[in-house]
């Protein structure tokens, strides 16, 4: 009897990448869509014959952004999950969010 079985396909996707031609400028875009299909029934323990398993498919996807300079570093990364199961479509109340962010100066 399959009790969990987990299923995940990563993918990652370049959108677009600039650089000039000095070597310590750069432009890039990124996208990564991840999503991830489970089929849970149960976990370390036997279920109850009137529980039903649950499947559900969730996603994950990031837009990152990375500008780079002889004296600057700057990157920031939006990200989006959601989930997708038998009850339909389920976000959390901000389903969009910055990820990471940050900007560098070398002294």
């Amino acid at each position: 009897m399959l009790r969990n079985l987990i299923i995940g396909v990563f993918s990652s996707l370049s959108v677009a990448s600039f650089s000039q031609s000095d070597s310590t400028r750069g432009f890039e875009l990124d996208l990564e869509f991840r999503p991830r299909f489970e089929y849970r029934d149960g976990y370390k323990s036997l279920t109850a014959d009137t529980l039903k398993p649950a499947s559900f498919i969730s996603q994950r996807s990031r837009l990152n952004l990375n500008f780079t300079q002889k004296k600057f570093n700057f990157y920031f990364s939006v990200q989006d999950v959601r989930t997708f199961g038998q009850n339909g479509s389920s976000m959390a109340s901000t389903s969009i969010g910055v990820f990471e962010a940050y900007a560098s100066f070398p002294l």
